[in-house]
């Protein structure tokens, strides 16, 4: 798409060019919006549903340890969640050096109250979002759904006006117990190369489970040898625990880590995908 980001986000605004559905990509910060062609600035693609009505938003976190953004975690998750009939969304958040804790949750949150924000504008109306994170992407959506209130940044000049807070959250292979379930080559870069066991507790979103969390839907092989099953365990007892709304799906095998929507990868475990829709179909109703 040509012309400055200026221009792009005013095209985004424009109800003409709405009609198409088109995809756009903005920067998630005032201050980045003529940088977009770097690609370390963090950024926020849309995707409105090409046909009309009242329709949930699912936002959604790529994984890659902190390190990279996997694309077969994002397009194709687009496409897959699309065919179910949501708007979608994908977060670029920072990555590598630039990840220490906080600032990818602060591109978490910016992102969602962009959405609510902007929604009715972009063509995705004032409906519930949900959130769908992979790995350390599934990390991210478990803060943004269980710290939501946590974080704050002088530089969102939306944080007064919106609430952070998904309506409801799959975490996918997550990694969500840095304390006992760290997995291999953890810590990520979001914990820096010596952490302080403050930190490490801080990030394990399984040990501060709230009764305000929104539904969660968890999903694991038992064989993944990179984060173990134990993550989504351990947070499936703890939404228990505090008598929130969980679903938690393990799989005896799976092919790797990282299967994302895995109708190639791996079809034993395709099946958590209908799954994840009827629960988000559940927790994130339109109305009328």
């Amino acid at each position: 798409m040509k012309g400055s980001a200026s221009q792009r986000f005013a095209e985004f605004n424009n109800p003409v060019a709405r009609e198409n559905a088109v995809s756009h990509t903005i920067a998630l910060w005032p201050a980045d919006q003529n940088r977009l062609s770097d690609p370390a600035v963090p950024r926020l693609t849309v995707h409105p549903h090409p046909s009309a009505g009242r329709r949930a938003t699912v936002l959604i976190f790529p994984g890659g340890g902190y390190q990279n953004l996997a694309p077969h975690e994002n397009e194709p998750v687009v496409k897959w969640l699309q065919a179910a009939g949501f708007h979608t969304a994908v977060v670029s958040y920072r990555i590598n050096a630039a990840s220490l804790h906080p600032a990818p949750i602060l591109d978490a949150q910016r992102a969602i109250r962009l959405l609510r924000h902007h929604g009715p504008e972009w063509g995705l109306g004032i409906g519930p979002i949900g959130v769908i994170g992979f790995s350390a992407g599934g990390h991210l959506a478990s803060m943004l759904a269980i710290r939501f209130d946590r974080y704050g940044c002088e530089q969102d000049d939306l944080a007064a006006r919106y609430s952070s807070r998904p309506n409801a959250a799959v975490l996918c292979y997550a990694v969500l117990d840095f304390v006992n379930y760290p997995g291999k080559n953890h810590p990520r870069p979001t914990l820096g190369k010596e952490p302080s066991q403050e930190l490490v507790e801080e990030l394990s979103t399984v040990r501060w489970a709230w009764k305000q969390m929104p539904p969660i839907f968890l999903w694991h092989t038992v064989n993944d040898d990179v984060v173990p099953v134990e993550n989504s365990l351990a947070m499936a007892m703890a939404c228990q625990k505090e008598g929130r709304p969980v679903e938690l799906h393990l799989y005896e095998e799976g092919l790797c880590h990282g299967l994302g929507v895995s109708d190639e990868k791996d079809p034993r475990v395709i099946s958590w995908k209908p799954l994840a829709v009827d629960f988000l179909r559940r927790h994130l109703p339109v109305g009328d």
